[in-house]
């Protein structure tokens, strides 16, 4: 397998692009990481990361979510976005063979990670999904005893709160604290 050259480059605002070129396959892979995860959640509203990355996807400028979606399905093209505890990750994957294909998926992807809407309604929305999943949990022993463990073990510290918040701090994060962080 040949050596794969990676380039690094600077963009505005801090951003720092990085490229690892390999011509085996006919696919690109892009992705954008925030070095700021759950770690990051202020005090009482923990899941901010988490709904930050999970509203990527509702809409940029012109495009809603649904338009977002048709778009990324018409250039067979994947978008996903996630929180962890140090980083939030945009990730998608784009095929090659059309360079007007890149291109538009390119910009697409851009658009959703330096200018995304995250309004009001994408929050709610994705506020009521979180608080099913969290409902959902209550279920699962095994997630339960996890949960209490990094608690317990890392008390005070922000490895040891809720990645995805509690009833009570989703409930208290709103557009704004989205927009900031």
């Amino acid at each position: 397998r040949p050596t794969l050259a990676i380039l690094e480059a600077a963009l505005r605002g801090g951003v720092r692009l990085v490229v690892v070129e390999d011509h085996s396959l006919p696919y690109m892979a892009v992705r954008f990481l925030v070095p700021a995860g759950s770690v990051s959640d202020p005090e009482g509203k923990e899941g901010v990361a988490d709904m930050t990355a999970r509203l990527l996807r509702y809409g940029t400028g012109d495009l809603d979510e649904l338009a977002v979606a048709e778009r990324i399905d018409s250039l067979g093209a994947s978008f996903e976005a996630s929180a962890a505890h140090d980083a939030l990750l945009a990730a998608g994957d784009v095929p090659t063979l059309e360079k007007e294909t890149v291109d538009a998926f390119l910009d697409l992807f851009l658009s959703l990670v330096l200018r995304p809407r995250r309004d009001a309604q994408g929050l709610e929305k994705e506020r009521a999904i979180a608080v099913g999943e969290l409902e959902s949990l209550l279920d699962d022993n095994a997630a339960l005893a996890s949960h209490a463990l990094r608690g317990w073990t890392l008390p005070g510290h922000p490895f040891g709160r809720s990645q995805g918040g509690t009833m009570e701090s989703l409930a208290a994060i709103t557009p704004a604290d989205v927009r900031d962080f």
